[in-house]
């Protein structure tokens, strides 16, 4: 790397050797890509629930289109549809399906089981009367053969309580598993391409519980395509941000877990069908779910769901306190929605990119909640890695906490060149634009500010006119181009808010023109000067200089006018 040390900016030098450098000494925390992977993405990784106000809108159906979303999820609640023996409703339902169809979309459909029907009560429910079990069979074969068009993937139940028989509507294992395999039946009679999983219950072991009772049917491995369960973190306002991050690993964990329990006869597919910071959405919404925090929650979520093996996952919900949008009519982007986007066009957890070992030295943190006994390390950074082809390599590191963290980066093996991404609180809307890209040879030493999200592009091959092509993250590029004769940009950009002050002046040191003297986000940035002095007239040719002042640190460079 170029160094361009002068007593006026020993200051800043000194400062960025500690935020962001190459170096060829080691730190605390190293973190070293290993080439073995994890998990392959594929195309149906992206997904959300539906939402009454989204699909008809066209300014949300043309926001959603940039986050790769390939299925939307809706609830198919029997006692809707079919509230008793006589009674077919499907005027909601043709909505919501015809919407989504209209917008692009796959629906991928939930079958509630429903906690209240036309017969039963809250001692002894539905499937205890042949006449219960009788309609939902009927129930879920009219609702196939109307859909069966629309539909590729069925979900069946929501959350069936068996395994706390001290609660109401408590259903046995294999009370579940045989109602679950009628339901399929129904199904393959009409359609035998429908896929067809459940239980859409929390976590991993629950799932796999479940999964079991299916699987000691007769023939029951035949009828268990995939299996879906729902994670949320948090059911109080109160809890601590840091407990809330903390159980982020639960998603990595929870399909560890079913395929540690189901070994050999794990279904082809693990959905995750709901996932949330926070699930009070029913006594009011936790504003976590949508801040910079929710940011970060969502995409230590996916990357850890990637890694763990989810092979669908659907974001609760598409609007308001628990979404990626705001409430119509404006649909105004959050910063989850972002965080989506710096996903897939930064990080690219995108179709076919593989999720690679990625090490750190860093000690786990001791005081985690694991999930199901997994035991998934958490790190005060934690570390990623994606490897996009054998000349594409990226480092995604989280700083899921309050306080900054400074890391060693190795250099991936054959990766000569990299840009540096950041998604924080000073760069949601502009995290996909590179703070710095330069060529490399040694180790890059790395600060995480708190609550961040930053993505280390590697490449295989080396950058030419790196000054020309983008600046230094700490550094005023040289004007381009210089000489000039109409024209000439200076490039300037800094990780942190900024103040910044770019005068000329002549070589009798006179003061020419000031081009800037405002304050300005983390960002990168550029300004173009055409020759005029502060009165407007064209300057004689020569030599000039530009005086960049950011915050407190003053350096000077040298460009030359001709005519």
């Amino acid at each position: 790397m170029k160094k361009k040390i002068k007593s006026t900016v020993i200051n800043l030098t000194t400062l960025l050797l500690v935020i962001f450098t190459n170096i060829s000494s080691a730190e605390n925390i190293t973190i070293t890509v290993a080439d073995s992977t994890y998990y392959t993405i594929g195309e149906e990784f992206y997904g959300i629930q539906y939402h009454r106000h989204t699909f008809n809108n066209a300014n949300a159906i043309e926001k959603l289109q940039s986050l790769n979303l390939e299925r939307i999820r809706i609830w198919a609640n029997v006692d809707n549809f079919h509230p008793d023996p006589t009674t077919w409703m499907w005027d909601s339902l043709d909505k919501k399906i015809e919407e989504i169809k209209n917008a692009n979309y796959k629906i991928i459909v939930g079958m509630d089981e429903c906690k209240e029907w036309f017969i039963g009560n809250a001692d002894t429910a539905w499937w205890n009367y042949s006449e219960g079990v009788n309609e939902w069979k009927s129930a879920v074969a009219k609702f196939t053969n109307r859909y069966k068009d629309d539909l590729d993937m069925i979900i069946i139940f929501d959350e069936p309580n068996i395994i706390q028989p001290e609660k109401d509507y408590y259903m046995t294992g294999q009370q579940s598993a045989q109602l679950y395999i009628d339901a399929v039946k129904q199904i393959r009679n009409v359609d035998s391409t429908i896929l067809c999983g459940g239980p859409s219950a929390f976590g991993g072991w629950e799932n796999g519980h479940w999964a079991k009772y299916v699987l000691a049917e007769p023939d029951g491995e035949k009828y268990l395509d995939f299996i879906s369960c729902n994670i949320f973190l948090s059911w109080d306002i109160n809890e601590s941000d840091e407990n809330i991050m903390n159980k982020t690993i639960w998603y990595e964990e929870a399909p560890m877990k079913i395929r540690q329990m189901l070994g050999d006869d794990y279904p082809p597919q693990i959905v995750l069908d709901a996932y949330n910071a926070s699930a009070l959405w029913k006594d009011g919404t936790d504003p976590r779910n949508t801040t910079l925090f929710g940011g970060i929650y969502n995409i230590a979520t996916l990357l850890h769901s990637a890694k763990g093996g989810f092979d669908i996952t659907l974001r609760w919900e598409t609007l308001g306190g628990f979404g990626i949008l705001n409430w119509y009519p404006n649909f105004n982007e959050l910063p989850p929605y972002y965080a989506m986007q710096f996903l897939i066009n930064t990080a690219n957890l995108i179709e076919y990119s593989e999720i690679i070992k990625c090490e750190t030295t860093e000690s786990p943190k001791t005081d985690s909640t694991h999930h199901g006994g997994m035991n998934v390390n958490l790190y005060n950074i934690q570390p990623f890695a994606i490897k996009v082809n054998d000349d594409k390599i990226n480092v995604i590191l989280i700083n899921k906490y309050e306080n900054d963290t400074t890391v060693v980066v190795n250099i991936p093996n054959g990766m000569q060149s990299y840009s540096l991404f950041r998604y924080d609180s000073s760069r949601i809307t502009n995290c996909s634009t590179p703070l710095i890209t330069e060529n490399i040879e040694d180790t890059i030493t790395v600060n995480c500010p708190k609550y961040s999200a930053t993505v280390l592009q590697f490449a295989s091959d080396k950058i030419n006119n790196i000054e020309n092509d983008r600046p230094q993250l700490w550094d005023i590029s040289q004007n381009f181009p210089n000489p000039f004769n109409n024209s000439t940009t200076i490039q300037y950009a800094y990780q942190y808010d900024f103040k910044i002050n770019i005068t000329i002046y002549n070589l009798l040191g006179k003061k020419v023109f000031t081009l800037i003297n405002e304050e300005k986000l983390a960002g990168q940035y550029k300004i173009t000067w055409n020759g005029k002095n502060s009165d407007g007239e064209i300057v004689p040719a020569g030599i000039y200089f530009y005086k960049t002042k950011l915050n407190n640190i003053t350096k000077w460079k040298k460009m030359v006018f001709v005519k």
